[in-house]
């Protein structure tokens, strides 16, 4: 079975995305939406990242290929061949909500500076006792 994924893209600017028709072949909605998370260009840690799913035919599915084969977001590598592109930054959506992600690193950070803290705090009190 053949579907036509609409997912959000990224790599168009800080907090700024694009919505991509990606055709995907898989047996069923579920696992096409799953397969297109990966697509490298996604935002896969998106809740939202998949947008629609709809089901294709087999001309449907090799015009939408041959599409982005086509498409210059595809094709660029960087940020000076975007903006040869004007079609790219136009089409660009603002994101409405933003996720700050909180790696285990960065609670591990946080955990440390306030242990520092406490450790500080401590000592200070400590001098200042013994001077008096």
């Amino acid at each position: 079975m053949y579907y036509c994924v609409t997912a959000k893209c990224g790599h168009v600017g800080r907090n700024f995305y694009v919505l991509k028709d990606f055709a995907i072949k898989a047996e069923s909605a579920k696992e096409a939406a799953a397969k297109a998370r990966l697509i490298p260009r996604v935002k896969h840690h998106h809740k939202d990242a998949i947008r629609n799913v709809v089901k294709l035919n087999e001309i449907d599915y090799q015009n939408l290929k041959e599409n982005n084969g086509k498409d210059p977001y595809f094709s660029c590598f960087n940020i000076q061949q975007q903006r040869k592109y004007d079609k790219i930054l136009n089409i660009r959506i603002p994101e409405t909500s933003f996720e700050k992600h909180k790696t285990e690193k960065n609670i591990k950070y946080i955990l440390k500076k306030q242990k520092q803290q406490k450790i500080d705090a401590y000592r200070t009190i400590k001098y200042y006792l013994n001077m008096a």
